[in-house]
Parts: structure tokens; sequence; C-alpha cells
């Protein structure tokens, strides 16, 4: 059954009872008063990844029944176009039911979580003919600004997937080509969609960020088309007094520090997102250049947040890219040689499940984390990816903690639990 928009906002009504006693929408010279001390409280978060937004490596178990296929299903779009409109229906509510609960935001709350980051795709606003996907995500999107709220964590909704596909990867939805910015009609209905979440969820108080889009490509797009879309979509959630999120594009932090100058623009934060796993040289480094290469980042966090709020907004405690489809759908490891254009480097096997990892590894892997942590907590915070997996346990943020992995407690609001352990590295 597809959803009927009214019929959700008024569950939407009866399940946030706060919104009726949410601040009046401020003007410009308030646009300062947040219910959270960016650039000076620390941001610690989780990504809600594979829920809202399908991605294979995340819950493989989804994917399964797709194997062997000529022409199988390899995300969220060729998910419900391989399956049809009522099993993918079908398939999908069970999912969305169940991966994420409020217990699990008990759990963040109690491990010293302040932040969730959500990502969530375009169709779950606005589908047009031609479209395979279903409808139903935004309902369980108002569950979670429910559960925040009932423990005290702040929301980041971040527009994970737009039409055309924004980067080709498969976690915007549809794998492939990158046909966002060549029609300026994604390019609109995209606004249209935060324009939607705006006016929707502008006004409740979990909310806190609205990240107007995951990882555009500004590798493969004008990164002038990027900055007039960031620019035209502050424009509408600017009017929420809320904080806009600017993804880099994987652009140069100067692309922002001199653009979104305070004064001009306000309550603006930019999301960089830091990994060394996505080539082959980096899954070659050793432990050493990994926690060196870390705590290398303290330099340009630190500088770029002292002109703009600057957050990690994804990191990893792997050092390497075998958790399985990692890259895409039945596609191999680059540590492993069997991604293409690869080489082998090291065996995948007892890389992915902490019970089978051995006692030196667990070390590293308890290294880099704190590594990672004192680098970031140097700018304005950070959110892990992700709150969880079923098969990558570097990945889960839960499996680490209840594995002794994370530090717990994860620090004090303005210290770090992992501060210092940069220290012997250069700071750059």
């Amino acid at each position: 059954m597809r959803f009927s928009y009214s019929a959700v906002l008024q569950v939407a009504l009866a399940l946030l009872p706060a919104l009726a006693q949410s601040k009046p929408i401020g003007n410009l010279a308030e646009k300062r008063d947040l219910s959270f001390q960016y650039g000076a409280a620390k941001v610690r978060g989780v990504n809600l990844g594979g829920w809202l937004v399908l991605e294979p490596w995340i819950k493989p178990s989804l994917f399964y029944q797709f194997q062997g296929q000529s022409n199988p299903a390899v995300d969220e779009w060729t998910f419900c176009q391989n399956l049809g409109y009522a099993n993918a229906a079908a398939q999908l509510n069970a999912h969305w039911a169940s991966w994420y609960t409020e217990q699990d935001f008990v759990n963040f709350a109690n491990w010293g979580l302040n932040h969730v980051r959500i990502p969530i795709g375009y169709w779950a606003f606005d589908v047009q003919n031609g479209e395979p996907w279903v409808m139903g995500a935004e309902k369980y999107l108002q569950l979670a600004l429910v559960w925040a709220s009932n423990h005290g964590l702040k929301v980041w909704i971040d527009l994970h997937g737009a039409p055309g596909s924004q980067n080709g990867f498969d976690n915007s939805g549809k794998y492939g080509a990158i046909n966002w910015a060549s029609n300026s009609a994604n390019i609109q209905r995209t606004l249209n969609v935060l324009s939607t979440i705006t006016s929707r969820y502008g006004s409740v108080p979990a909310v806190i960020g609205i990240e107007l889009l995951n990882e555009p490509a500004g590798f493969s797009i004008s990164p002038d088309i990027v900055q007039d879309f960031y620019k035209r979509g502050y424009s509408i959630t600017q009017s929420a007094n809320r904080v806009t999120v600017l993804h880099d594009a994987f652009l140069a932090s100067s692309a922002f520090t001199n653009t979104y100058v305070q004064g001009a623009y306000q309550n603006v934060a930019l999301d960089t997102h830091i990994y060394q796993i996505f080539s082959p040289d980096e899954n070659a480094r050793s432990h050493a250049q990994h926690l060196s290469n870390a705590c290398a980042h303290r330099g340009n966090l630190a500088s770029t947040n002292s002109k703009i709020w600057t957050l990690v907004g994804e990191w990893t405690a792997a050092e390497n890219d075998c958790a399985t489809w990692l890259n895409g759908f039945n596609k191999g490891a680059r540590y492993d040689g069997s991604f293409p254009n690869s080489y082998y480097i090291g065996s995948c096997s007892n890389q992915n499940q902490i019970s089978t990892m051995s006692s030196a590894k667990l070390q590293e892997v308890k290294e880099y984390i704190r590594a990672q942590l004192d680098a970031y907590e140097t700018a304005s915070g950070w959110f892990f990816w992700a709150g969880k997996t079923e098969t990558a346990d570097l990945w889960d943020f839960g499996k680490l903690v209840t594995n002794g992995l994370m530090p717990q407690p994860l620090g004090l609001q303005y210290a770090s639990a992992a501060a210092g352990f940069c220290n012997p590295y250069p700071y750059s």
C-alpha cells in the first residue's frame, strides 16, 4: 500500500507532542540560538546507515536472494525494480521496522553519544512515474525523532540520495552514472525535497541539523554547480533556525572557508568523511602509518574548524576494505586483490568478525579508534559509520563498545577520552 501523507502527518503530530511547545522560527539575528554548543561541546554520534537507504554490505541478508542472477539488484533502486512493488514493500517494511528500534537509541545515549545522523533518500518524499521506489521510510524517520527526543539525542537529517544520483554510489540509492547535475529538474526536485524536510521537521526540537546532500561528486560535477545548489539549499533550511550541513563534495576545505564566512552565512557546518581504505595504497599502509595519517588530520581540522564548524561525518575502525561487499554487491576487496585494478596485500580472513581476531589485531583496532577520536575532536566532533552492521564488526559501533574496543566513557563534554593519543605524531 502506498503512503498517504495526510495520514503520515497525523501520526507524526500524535507521536511528537513536543512540536506544540517548540520555539517559533527566529529571525536572522537569532540564528545562533541553538540547543547544542557547536564549536565548544563535542558532537559524538553515529550514522544510521543501511536503514532508510539500503546498502548491500551493511545488511547483506537482504541481497543474498539476488546472488547468481544475471541482473542482480545492487542498490535500493534495483532492489525495488527486481522484486516488484508488493514484494519489495513487504521486505522493506519488515526491515525498517526492525533494523533500528528505540532500544538502540537507549544504547546510544548510554554509550555517551549525543547525536545521530539519519540518511534518507529523496524517494521517501517524492516518487514520480517510472521510478520503482517504495515509499514509507518517512514513518520511521518520524519514529526516530520520537526516540531521539525521548533519550536526549540530537538529529541530523541527511539527504543521502538525490534524483539521478549525485555520486553513482550504491548508497545514493542508484549505482552507476552520475546524472544529478546533468538535468536542472533533478536539482530542483532535490531542493523541493529539502523544502519538504524543512517544513515538516525543521521545528521538531530533536532536529538540530539538515544536511543538504551526502557526498556530491565534486570530482565529476562542476564545483560551481555544487556551490550554487548549496547556496539555494541554505536559503531553504535556514528558515528553520537549524544547522545547515554541507558535505565537502571531496573538495579542498578552502572552497568553503572562503565562501561561508560568518555574517553572510550563519549556522553552517562542514561535513568531511575520512577513510583510509578506498585505494590500494591506503590498504597497503602499515598500522603505524594508519595511526600517523589519522593523527595528521589534526592541523587541517583545527584550522578549518576555526572558520566554519567542521565535523568528521563518517569514519570507521577498519584499516582495510575487507567487509563483504563494501565496494559494491558481489565485488571483492582491494586488500586481498579481488577488486579490479588492485593487488594482493593480505588475506581478508579474520578481518571482519571480532571473535576471530587475534589479541594483537584487537589492540590495533583500539589504537586506531583512539587516534581518530583524538584527531577528530580537534574539530567540532564526529559521527561513526555505522550504528550497526550484520557482518562487518569494525563498522558496528555497538559491537565495538560491547567488545571493549571503543572507549567508555567517550569523554567529558569538552574533552575526549582519547585526548593526547596523537601527541607523539606530527601535527600537520
